[in-house]
Order: C-alpha cells, then sequence, then structure tokens
C-alpha cells in the first residue's frame, strides 16, 4: 500500500488540466480507462505520469543540466559591471561594495587596482564530487529558457545509457507538446532500428525541433535514411557521428538527401564523421548534391574516402554540367508538367531523336507525323 501512494503522488501534481487515468479508481467506467493523457507541456510533469501509467519499474530523474562556469577574468568583469550599476544609483555606497566584490574576485589580491595587466588568471572551481552510484545514474537532462517555468524546456539531453521502447514511446508523447524544444541530444542511447523509426515519426510533430543529434548508436541495418524522408520535418541540424553506417547506409542515406525525382530541401548540415564511409559513399553522397543544393555543411572526417571518393565530391561543390537526364527534369519542374509524363517518350535519349527530327522537317505538322507521339507527350516535348 505504501508503494501505491507514492506511485499517486506525480498525477496530483498535473492537476486538472490532463485526463491522465490509471486504471486504479473503481468509480472510474471503461470509457475513462482507455483515455490517453494530455500532455500539458510541462515535460517533468507528463513524463512522471506517463511512466506511472505505463507501470515502469526504473523511471529516470529529469534534471537540469549544469552549465560551464565562467572564467575567473569573466566572473570578475561581471562582479565590475554589477557594481558599476549600483554605484550610479547609490554613490554613498558604491565604494564600499567595488572594494568588497573586487577583493572577493581576485582572491585576496590588492594589486588589482594599481596593476590590472598583471593580474593572473585563476582557475575556477569547475567541479562537484559526487558519488559514483549517483553520478552514472540514468537521467533525462533537460536546459530551461527561464527555470521558473517548468514549461520552456528548449533542449533534451540523454547520455550513456540506454533508451528501452517504453521510454522512447513516453518521449513521442512528451516532446510534441513543448513549444521550445530544438534540440534533441541522445548520445550512446542503445538505439535500435525500431528506436530510430519511432523518432523518425515523432519528428513532425516537433514543429520546433532543429538539432537531433544521434552519435554514438551503431545499428548493423541502414535505417537512420527515414529521417530525411519526413517531408514534414523541420530538422535542420543532423549529426550521426560514430554509428558505423558504412557505404550501404550511406547509399540510403544519399537517395533521402537528393534524387532526381526529389530532394530534402530542409537539411543544413549532416556530420558523418567517423562512419566507416569508403569511396563508394562518396560517390552516392556525390550523386546525391547533384540535385540537393540546400545542404551547407556536410562533415566526412574520420572515414576512408580515397582519392576518387575526393574527386567525385570535388566536381559537386563547384559548378558542374548537368547531365541530359537532370536537364529534362529542370525543364518539366519549370513548366509545372510531371516528371513521369515526359519519359512516357521512349526513354530519355529518344528525345534526342526529336531534336534531330525537327531539324529536318519542313514544319511541325510534318514532325509530328513522323514522331509518332501522342497528342499530350507531344505538346508537353514543345513545352520543354
Amino acid at each position: 500500500m505504501a508503494s501505491k501512494s507514492k506511485n499517486s503522488t506525480p498525477a496530483n501534481k498535473l492537476g486538472t488540466s490532463t485526463s491522465l487515468n490509471l486504471g486504479s479508481s473503481k468509480q472510474g467506467n471503461s470509457k475513462s480507462s482507455t483515455e490517453p493523457l494530455k500532455c500539458t507541456g510541462k515535460f517533468k510533469d507528463d513524463f512522471d505520469n506517463l511512466c506511472q501509467l505505463k507501470s515502469l519499474k526504473f523511471v529516470p530523474e529529469v534534471v537540469s543540466r549544469s552549465k560551464r562556469p565562467g572564467s575567473a577574468v569573466q566572473n570578475m568583469l561581471l562582479n565590475h559591471t554589477d557594481t558599476s550599476q549600483k554605484d550610479k544609483k547609490n554613490q554613498n555606497t558604491g565604494k564600499q561594495k567595488q572594494t568588497v566584490t573586487s577583493s572577493m574576485a581576485v582572491d585576496g589580491e590588492n594589486d588589482i587596482e594599481q596593476n590590472p595587466d598583471n593580474f593572473i588568471d585563476l582557475p575556477p572551481k569547475s567541479f562537484v564530487i559526487k558519488d559514483a552510484a549517483e553520478y552514472f545514474k540514468p537521467k533525462i537532462q533537460v536546459e530551461m529558457d527561464n527555470p521558473d517555468k517548468l514549461d520552456s524546456v528548449t533542449e533534451v539531453h540523454v547520455k550513456g545509457w540506454k533508451l528501452d521502447k517504453p521510454i522512447i514511446e513516453i518521449l513521442n508523447i512528451c516532446l510534441p507538446s513543448i513549444d521550445q524544444l530544438h534540440t534533441l541530444n541522445l548520445w550512446a542511447a542503445g538505439l535500435d532500428e525500431e528506436a530510430v523509426r519511432l523518432i523518425g515519426s515523432m519528428l513532425p510533430n516537433c514543429t520546433n525541433l532543429r538539432t537531433l543529434i544521434l552519435d554514438n548508436n551503431p545499428i548493423s541495418r541502414p535505417v537512420y535514411h527515414v529521417l530525411l524522408y519526413e517531408e514534414n520535418s523541420n530538422i535542420q541540424y543532423l549529426s550521426l557521428r560514430n554509428n558505423d553506417i558504412g557505404d550501404i547506409g550511406i547509399q540510403y542515406l544519399s537517395c533521402a538527401l537528393g534524387e532526381l525525382k526529389r530532394a530534402n530541401t530542409k537539411l543544413l548540415s549532416l556530420n558523418l564523421n567517423t562512419n566507416s564511409i569508403g569511396d563508394e559513399g562518396a560517390k552516392y553522397l556525390a550523386k546525391a548534391l547533384r540535385t540537393n543544393r540546400t545542404l551547407l555543411v556536410l562533415n566526412l572526417a574520420n572515414n576512408e574516402i580515397g582519392d576518387k571518393g575526393a574527386e567525385a565530391l570535388a566536381e559537386v561543390i563547384s559548378k558542374f554540367p548537368m547531365t541530359f537526364d537532370e536537364i529534362i527534369h529542370r525543364r518539366c519542374v519549370m513548366s509545372g508538367r510531371s516528371f513521369e509524363n515526359f519519359v512516357g517518350l521512349k526513354n530519355f535519349y529518344g528525345a534526342i531523336w526529336c531534336f534531330t527530327l525537327i531539324r529536318r522537317t519542313a514544319n511541325i505538322t510534318s514532325f509530328y507525323s513522323k514522331s509518332r507521339l501522342s497528342k499530350s507527350n507531344f505538346d508537353l516535348f514543345l513545352t520543354c
């Protein structure tokens, strides 16, 4: 009975703004037991309630992510500016406050006012001693725009522990309700193929999510390309570092990045550092970059790309001549016609025969009679 009362505590924090039903109430009917949880955008409360709803044995703690401390000089300058603003408001006590804060900043150094250039940058205390079991305990770290508001989460970080399927399903429900979320970092989270597909299905629902980091999650089968096939996804920065994707995975990823018929127009930066990419993988990427002209940053450091792969990439990062297929596709796009209709000709290069034939004919009528084209394809040929 004691454990039951503990599990019911987080549900009370959510208040009347949710429709959470744990199935433990005897008065509830069958319809109320199947009602889903309506997330409020307060990530910690929503996450705790969903974990309780799924009856998880272990619930990872949601904590604020610690920020990097500034240097001693930065702290001294901040203290100095604070005291100068206070001096303008109160001239009588300003000099005493400035003396106290400056002496605290230099840790007893009295020469800062006389010789500020000779000030020694003392190392700040940037560490906190914690118990090993507490430090390595799985937790979800969040960054908030306003620490006083639980619905102001901007970044979610999971580092160094395996995300099971129930936790990922809970994240898929919680994260879309956070309006200010722009970064999701799942570093070394033990993701598998199913987990990546679940994350890919969540991306269109996170309207403000721009940065996705899935480093150190090697998967044997190619699956990361599903993250780029979502047309409604707004991901602009994708990091897949050290995932052992290989040339086969790059082939799938390149098709999602850009093909003749479609190309990803949202992604700006792609990190493929340390993924065992060879010359064949580089050629696949070069082919994708011929149609994808949106990507600005491509990181291929620490791979196995040789001279042939580098040569293929060098051709597409500068001006390059378009192939006949690309010219025909571009003409179809500019004319607003579908590319499949124009391929209704015998083949791409059959169009060359059409150009040769129209030169030898006296007028369009004789060309139409000799070309053996249907009326719709002939009209499409004229517009192109």
